[in-house]
Order: structure tokens, then C-alpha cells, then sequence
């Protein structure tokens, strides 16, 4: 029989080191990670979204206001981002029923209703971006009813982001790259600057024009459209791709053209991209024979093929973001909203002195204007009704609205302001019938 082992002095402090070493090894993964830095709180129980609205309101009222950079919404609540926290409120009264925060900057957010959340369902989610030592590249995706976190993905990107999505892939988009992801936050596309990429050439048409800015971009319908300013090119360039491929850092390009005859002008800008083109804002001068501000359509080959003039300021304001709803595409230029066919792209009306992107509800687009609301009719552009609202004073900032139920929610500058429909005036009961020469009273004194 053999003598059972016995331990020695050294086996105890190599087992002591062994030990040590893995607590410390957590311990500095704790430190560093960044759910250290993460807080949360998952509401509790979920509100039942209220139906669409079938009209616009009458009349307006201030259900509640909230310091916000951005806002959208999503499953019946409205989503806000402030600093580092992505929120989650009730719409009635703004409470917040869930949050997402981080100890870094956040660099935008996009909510959007008809995307599937990937951990199964129809829910609806939230993409929120944060700013780490590699750019805006810290992503999370939160579920809008209840902020349960989902899928997560980090990646090189650029110090700010514009976030938009189809309802299908979420873009990401830099001064130096951009991104589209899948609902699981796998990338479909990547297309500028890489990081040491595995292939040298991925790039050709990023490269070729000389490592180019990327100045503003859309998705839609399998296909990605960013405008670029690149070194070796004369004018202002727009390129076509297909947002997935074989390879996410290979893009499959559709066209690559030039379509301005010059730089001078400011450039021109993405509206809305369909599954036959292009739409693009073209500032006046950017051509020669246009003389005056337009929208303008591209085939996928790149080729021009219809415009539209529209009125605009020498310089479209900054942080004008196109809006779909209902349909119809809005695109707020500085002195109109121009309203667009979602489908063919076509320009179906302007409204001079809206001050920003508006939102349908049932057959009404209600736009912002400087005292309040206009409502007009959605299929032709004919003005309906008209909403005051005291607040609306500032026609130099971009307006954005939103709807949740019969709400209207509005984003101007960084507050949001949720309006609830007024209730109206209780109707006057009849009194007792009055003698036929008593045309008045004097009031009591």
C-alpha cells in the first residue's frame, strides 16, 4: 500500500501564489471593465403604448419638459439622452422608468418601433453610442419597453457619430468612417479609415480619392449613400453601396461620381436613399446651371436625373437631420420643410417657415412653426389647422417632433417638451329663457 502524499512548505505558497495571482487577475478585470462603470435600473413593469393618433390635436398643453440632447421613441415611451444616460419615460407624465448609464460620454442614440429586439420578440430597442479612448465605438443595445440590455459591441469610430437606422441596419457614421449593423450589432459594412486591416485594398474608392471626409450619409433598402469630400477630386463626390456584403470590410460599391462642379459651395446633403436612388440637397451655385437651392435625384449609377428647386439659406443649418414618417421624408433646409415620397423620392410639396422636422398623425402632418404648430393635410401639402403654442419662439435652432399616442413630442435646442391634446372648454348650459327686449346685462358690481 502506498503511503499517502504529503504536503510540503513549498506546495502551500505555490498554491498560496496560484491563488493570489487569480484575485488580483479578477480584481484588475473588475477595475477595468465596463460594467464597473455601468448603471442600470430595468423598469419594473411595462405601460400599454396608446393607439396612434388618427389627427392631429386642436389644441395643446405642457405635459412635462426635460433637459435632453436627443430624444425619439419607441413602444409607447419616449427615449431621451442627457451627459452619459440613455433614458426611458413614461409619456404621460415623464417619469423615468428605466435608465442606462455610463462614466463615459455619450455620442447619440436611435430608437426605432419596427425592428425585432434579438433576444427574441417584436420588441422595439434602443442603440445607444459611447465615446471611449477609440471614438464613439462602445455600443449598446437596450430594449425600449423596459431598458433589459441586450447585445454590446466595441469598435474603432470616429470622436462623434451620427446615428441613423432603416428600421432594418443601424448606421454609424464619422468624419473618417462609418458602420452598419445587423440587430445583433454584427457589422455588415465598414468603409473609410481601418484600423491594420486584414486587406490591404478594402478600401479602393477611400483610398484612391486620397483618405476622403465623409460629410453625411443614409441607409435604406440595402443600400448605403454618403457624400464625400475627397483631396484629388474637383467637387464634392457621392457614393453608393450596398450596406452588407460577403466581407464587412470589403464594400461592394454600386457607383462612385462626382456630382458637383466645385468646392466652393457648401456641400451637399443625404436626404433619403430608396431602392432605385438617391435623394440629395444641392445648395445653389454647386453645378453650373443651378442657380438656385434643390433637391436633386441620382440613379444608383450615379448619374442625375431629376431636381426640384426649394427654398434655402446660403448655408443649411447645422444638425438638420432628415425625419421619415408616415411615407413621407422631411427635410428642414433653414427657411422650408421640404416633404418628399418615401418610395420614389419625389419632392411632393415645401411649407416656408416650418422650423424643423414634423411628424404624421393619421392623415395630418403637423409641422413646428415659430408660435406653435401647423397641421396640414399629408398627401397634398394643404394647410388644415393651425396650433399655438407660446414656447415656439426660436426659428434659428432645428426643430424635431415625434408622436407617441395623441401627444406630440417636441425637441428643440436641448429640452424636450411632451404637449398632450387639451382637453376642451366645457360646453355653456342654457339658462332660463330671457325676455325678448333684454339684449344685455351689466355685470354686478
Amino acid at each position: 500500500m502506498l503511503k499517502p502524499e504529503r504536503r510540503k512548505p513549498v506546495d502551500l505558497i505555490v498554491t498560496a501564489i496560484i491563488l493570489l495571482v487569480i484575485v488580483v487577475v479578477g480584481v484588475a478585470i473588475w477595475a477595468t471593465s465596463p460594467v464597473r462603470e455601468t448603471t442600470e435600473s430595468v423598469a419594473g413593469t411595462s405601460i400599454n403604448p396608446a393607439p396612434p393618433a388618427t389627427a392631429a390635436p386642436a389644441g395643446v398643453e405642457v405635459a412635462w419638459t426635460a433637459p435632453a440632447t436627443a430624444v425619439d421613441v419607441a413602444d409607447g415611451l419616449v427615449i431621451t439622452s442627457k451627459g452619459n444616460t440613455v433614458a426611458g419615460h413614461d409619456p404621460a407624465d415623464g417619469r423615468v422608468l428605466w435608465h442606462y448609464r455610463r462614466d463615459i460620454p455619450l455620442c447619440g442614440l436611435v430608437a426605432r418601433s419596427s425592428f425585432g429586439f434579438p433576444t427574441g420578440g417584436s420588441d422595439s430597442y434602443v442603440v445607444a453610442a459611447f465615446r471611449n479612448s477609440r471614438g464613439c465605438g462602445e455600443v449598446t443595445a437596450l430594449r425600449a419597453r423596459d431598458g433589459f440590455r441586450g447585445p454590446t459591441r466595441s469598435s474603432l469610430a470616429d470622436k462623434s457619430v451620427t446615428l441613423s437606422s432603416d428600421g432594418d441596419l443601424v448606421l454609424s457614421q464619422g468624419d473618417t468612417r462609418l458602420e452598419a449593423w445587423r440587430s445583433d450589432l454584427v457589422r455588415t459594412i465598414e468603409y473609410g479609415r481601418v484600423q491594420a486591416p486584414v486587406n490591404p485594398d478594402s478600401q479602393p474608392e477611400w483610398e484612391r480619392g486620397g483618405r476622403c471626409t465623409l460629410l453625411s450619409s443614409a441607409i435604406n433598402s440595402g443600400r448605403l449613400a454618403v457624400i464625400e469630400r475627397c483631396p484629388r477630386d474637383a467637387g464634392y463626390r457621392l457614393s453608393i453601396l450596398a450596406a452588407s456584403g460577403q466581407d464587412d470590410d470589403k464594400p461592394e460599391p454600386y457607383s462612385s461620381t462626382v456630382i458637383t462642379s466645385g468646392t466652393n459651395t457648401p456641400p451637399p446633403q443625404i436626404i433619403a436613399v430608396a431602392s432605385t436612388g438617391v435623394s440629395v440637397f444641392v445648395p445653389a451655385g454647386s453645378t453650373v446651371g443651378d442657380t438656385a437651392p434643390a433637391v436633386a435625384n441620382f440613379g444608383m449609377d450615379g448619374h442625375r436625373t431629376t431636381a426640384a428647386t426649394v427654398e434655402a439659406p446660403a448655408n443649411v443649418p447645422a444638425g438638420n437631420l432628415p425625419h421619415t414618417s408616415g411615407g413621407l421624408v422631411m427635410f428642414w433646409t433653414g427657411q422650408a420643410t421640404v416633404v418628399l415620397d418615401a418610395t420614389t423620392l419625389a419632392v411632393k410639396f415645401q411649407t416656408p417657415g416650418a422650423t424643423g422636422t414634423g411628424v404624421v398623425m393619421g392623415t395630418d402632418l403637423v409641422l413646428p412653426t415659430v408660435g406653435g404648430f401647423s397641421v396640414h393635410d399629408a398627401a397634398t401639402g394643404a394647410h388644415r389647422a393651425s396650433i399655438p403654442f407660446g414656447a415656439n419662439t426660436n426659428a434659428a435652432t432645428p426643430v424635431v417632433l415625434r408622436a407617441v399616442g395623441s401627444s406630440i413630442v417636441e425637441q428643440s435646442g436641448d429640452t424636450v417638451t411632451v404637449l398632450r391634446p387639451r382637453p376642451a372648454p366645457p360646453q355653456a348650459t342654457a339658462g332660463p329663457a330671457q325676455p325678448s327686449s333684454v339684449t344685455s346685462s351689466a355685470p354686478d358690481q
